[in-house]
């Protein structure tokens, strides 16, 4: 365990009453202890004086259908019907550390659905890891949603910006945003949650523009996720843009089972490296 504040190896650990903020010397993160230890800002030192990602608060946007905080790094269950299931409670963190990194980890409870989210700071790599473990007590009709990035729009080139997966082929497929709007977890009928998603048949979708850009890398072997981007031109040159990775939809098809559902994932997120 760790004693704080924390300052080893190049690393530092400081709290606040809100905050618990982790720096090396190549990444910040700050995380917000009152929301499930969400990314309150997440910066990449050596590409960016400003944060790439993180929480815009209510009223960030004057568009009242962006009236709404909007968070990193958690998760999403929603039923037909329910309030949403989340780990935005309130939690403790744990702090330890090994030979190359620091972990942090926080669980939650809302109602009967268990969250269990660590992350992993590397002593010496521009890199963080986030693992999550989902327990629900059956498999029932929901969307469930394990990570959420939420990018901030200042700290992005609106002309430049893209996002890029894979689609089956060897060679990764670019896709610039312009002025479209894109919202491919959009609902197609009140039976089937989802128009779309990408393929991200190697588990890696990249978001930046042409200065910066972020990998995230999930572990297909671990869980078999479908990422989607929503993204919408606001007025004054100004955007919202969010990463969702989706690990079940619905439909008319779906079954529902009494036996326990645990859902594990991970992720890489780093400075996208030439290929």
């Amino acid at each position: 365990p760790v004693q704080l504040p924390y300052k080893k190896k190049g690393i530092s650990i400081i709290k606040s009453r809100k905050f618990l903020t982790i720096e090396t010397k190549a990444l910040k993160c700050s995380l917000n202890k009152f929301k499930g230890l969400t990314i309150d800002k997440l910066w990449f030192k050596n590409k960016s004086k400003e944060p790439l990602f993180g929480t815009l608060p209510h009223g960030y946007y004057d568009d009242i259908s962006l009236g709404a905080d909007f968070y990193s790094g958690h998760a999403i269950i929603e039923k037909p019907g329910q309030h949403k299931f989340t780990n935005l409670s309130r939690g403790n963190p744990f702090i330890s550390y090994n030979s190359e990194s620091i972990i942090i980890s926080c669980e939650n409870i809302d109602r009967d659905v268990w969250f269990n989210k660590k992350y992993k700071v590397y002593f010496n790599e521009c890199c963080m890891e986030i693992f999550y473990e989902i327990i629900i007590p059956r498999r029932d009709v929901a969307t469930i949603h394990p990570l959420n990035i939420t990018f901030i729009p200042t700290s992005f080139d609106k002309d430049t910006l893209f996002y890029a997966t894979h689609n089956g082929g060897r060679r990764i497929e670019k896709f610039e945003v312009k002025d479209n709007i894109i919202n491919h977890a959009q609902s197609l009928s009140s039976l089937i949650s989802a128009k779309h998603g990408l393929g991200d048949t190697k588990g890696i979708v990249v978001i930046g523009d042409d200065r910066k850009q972020i990998s995230f890398w999930h572990d297909q072997t671990m869980s078999a996720l479908i990422p989607s981007i929503h993204y919408l031109p606001v007025n004054d040159n100004q955007y919202f843009l969010r990463l969702q990775y989706s690990a079940q939809e619905i439909d008319e098809t779906f079954i529902k089972n009494r036996e326990v559902q645990k859902l594990e994932c991970c992720w890489k997120i780093n400075l996208r490296q030439d290929e």
